[in-house]
C-alpha cells in the first residue's frame, strides 16, 4: 500500500447553505472508515480546508470525485504527496467550524484573514500552519 497525503481548499456552492454540513460528514465518516480513508475538514465563511490520507488508489477517484461535487466550487489543490505515516490516523474525518478570529491568531494577524479572503487563497505554507496547529490542539473548536 501506498500511502498519500492530499490537501486542498474549496469553497461552498452558492446554492447550498450550511445546512448541507451534517450530511458531507455523515457520507465522509462512513465512506472514509470503509475505505481506509482518515482526515480532517475545517469550515469557515463558506470555505473549506481539508487533508485526506490514505492509500493512493483510493485517493485519487475519491478526490476527482469531491473535485466534480457541485456542492464545491473553485477546488485548489494545495499539496498532493506520498506521505511514511498519517497526520490524522485515528479519524475517519472530523469537522471543525472555525472563526475567522481563530484563523488571524494562526496566521499572526496576517492580513489575509482580516481581508476576508476564502480559504481557496491560501498558500500551501499558510495551510500547512493551520493544519499543524489544528491537530496540535491549540484550537477550542467543536470537531465533529
Amino acid at each position: 500500500m501506498s500511502l498519500k497525503q492530499i490537501i486542498y481548499a474549496s469553497a461552498l456552492s452558492k446554492d447550498e447553505d450550511d445546512s448541507c454540513l451534517p450530511r458531507i460528514l455523515a457520507t465522509a465518516v462512513a465512506n472514509n472508515a470503509r475505505q481506509g480513508v482518515s482526515g480532517m475538514l475545517l469550515y469557515i465563511n463558506r470555505s473549506f480546508l481539508q487533508v485526506l490520507e490514505g492509500d493512493e488508489a483510493i485517493l485519487d477517484p475519491l478526490y476527482e470525485k469531491i473535485r466534480q461535487d457541485p456542492r464545491h466550487t473553485r477546488p485548489m489543490t494545495l499539496q498532493i504527496a506520498p506521505i511514511e505515516t498519517r497526520q490524522f490516523p485515528d479519524w475517519s474525518m472530523g469537522l471543525a467550524h472555525v472563526s475567522a478570529d481563530e484563523l488571524d491568531r494562526i496566521g499572526r494577524k496576517n492580513d489575509f484573514f482580516k481581508q476576508g479572503h476564502c480559504l481557496t487563497e491560501l498558500d500551501e505554507s499558510l495551510a500547512r500552519k493551520i493544519l499543524g496547529e489544528f491537530r496540535s490542539g491549540l484550537w477550542r473548536t467543536h470537531v465533529t
